[in-house]
């Protein structure tokens, strides 16, 4: 006989990749925690439009593509 808890996934924490779509930056995860962003994606506010729709969902932050000037 499997138990609820036995089939649950642990959620990850310390060094996770940042839940931005774009975003290949590492961000830390508290245990308690879904999903984790790193610094530039914070302050440029990528989290705010992550999986709402209509909204963008490329990562937001200054440099995150290469060619912003930052």
């Amino acid at each position: 006989m499997t138990t609820r808890n036995a089939t649950r996934t642990p959620i990850s924490s310390g060094y996770v990749p940042c839940a931005c779509r774009d975003c290949m930056e590492v961000a830390v995860q508290g245990a308690s925690e879904q999903k984790a962003y790193c610094a530039a994606c914070v302050e440029a506010g990528c989290l705010d439009h992550q999986g709402v729709p209509g909204m963008s969902q490329e990562c937001r932050a200054t440099g995150a593509y290469g060619d912003d000037a930052g």
